[in-house]
């Protein structure tokens, strides 16, 4: 019998402004949820129909639970939720090794429900999908043996394999979803700081040309406060767009940055053509507000960056 070992109980953090904070907490319980588990098949053994397990696991059962056990640990551990995902996943597949008949005909049933209702796309929901038709067909009867596994007559040992590469792309899709999230959250942090120091820039630049008497929008500070002014709208254009879907806007491809820089330029040319159609006559800003108007004018035009669109290949 494997010795069970105390939970640990962590010191009080003083409470801070963390925005991942949802996000660990996310993964603190699903790692609790997951050690429970674990530490109950050490101890009474893997479920039956009948009613409580055996008394306790096999060696080889009990090897590969004890591991899973130092995989949660590890990711209670971490500081990087991508990492602690990825080693409660690691954890979850030395687990399913383990699993008896009626566990993996109920992990497959979960695994159908969830590509059914959509939580699994891309290339990953049809490998998965391919896995799980190769699979023992419910209540027929697999063949006796342990052959290698394959796409000929299933067993249950084939089953397993089946079942423990279908779970993983599944994982594997997850642990891209968190990764996705946090490239997601370093842009909008970078784009919050270029578009504080561009809003510090523009508000210098206008007030020093409206304290300057004659004809002010002909000067090179207002056609560089007009740039500024469009470079703003693009980066608050930007956030707004990450920060309402983060899926469709952040390409985890080389590339993407180049798109992001891409937007402050759109942004730049769009307040330019503003200004430049002011000059022509084409819009007018009559009065002692022309100046404040075509700044804002400038700033609606940097919004033209949604222009922009990156197409990477599929993650």
């Amino acid at each position: 019998m494997v010795e069970q070992q105390p939970p640990r109980v962590r010191p009080g953090r003083p409470r801070t402004l963390d925005p991942q904070r949802g996000r660990r907490e996310r993964l603190r319980r699903a790692v609790l949820a997951s050690r429970a588990r674990v530490e109950v098949r050490l101890r009474v053994g893997p479920p039956t129909p009948g009613g409580p397990g055996e008394p306790g696991p096999g060696p080889a059962d009990a090897e590969r639970l004890s591991a899973a056990l130092a995989q949660l640990s590890r990711a209670e551990d971490s500081r990087s939720l991508e990492i602690g995902w990825a080693l409660l996943n690691a954890a979850d597949d030395l687990v399913t090794s383990t699993y008896t008949d009626d566990e993996v005909n109920a992990a497959i049933v979960v695994l159908r429900q969830q590509i059914d209702h959509g939580e699994i796309s891309g290339w990953r929901q049809k490998a998965i999908a391919d896995l799980l038709d190769h699979v023992t067909p419910p209540g027929a009867v697999p063949p006796p043996g342990d052959p290698v596994p394959g796409y000929g007559m299933p067993t249950r040992a084939s089953d397993r394999v089946l079942l423990l590469q279908a779970l993983r792309l599944r994982n594997n899709h997850y642990d891209l979803g968190h990764h996705t999230l946090r490239v997601s959250a370093t842009r909008r942090v970078w784009l919050l700081i270029i578009g504080i120091v561009l809003l510090g820039v523009g508000a210098a630049v206008a007030w020093g040309d409206v304290r300057q008497p004659g004809d002010i929008l002909v000067s090179g500070r207002v056609i560089g406060g007009v740039l500024v002014a469009g470079m703003l709208g693009a980066v608050t254009s930007a956030i707004q767009r990450l920060a309402v879907d983060p899926q469709t806007s952040v390409v985890l491809q080389l590339g993407s940055f180049t798109a992001t820089v891409t937007r402050l330029f759109v942004g730049a040319v769009a307040a330019l053509t503003v200004y430049l159609a002011h000059r022509g006559g084409i819009l007018s800003f009559p009065g002692t507000h022309a100046l404040p108007l075509l700044i804002l004018a400038s700033f609606g035009a940097g919004f033209a960056e949604r222009l922009v669109v990156f197409h990477g290949k599929s993650a």
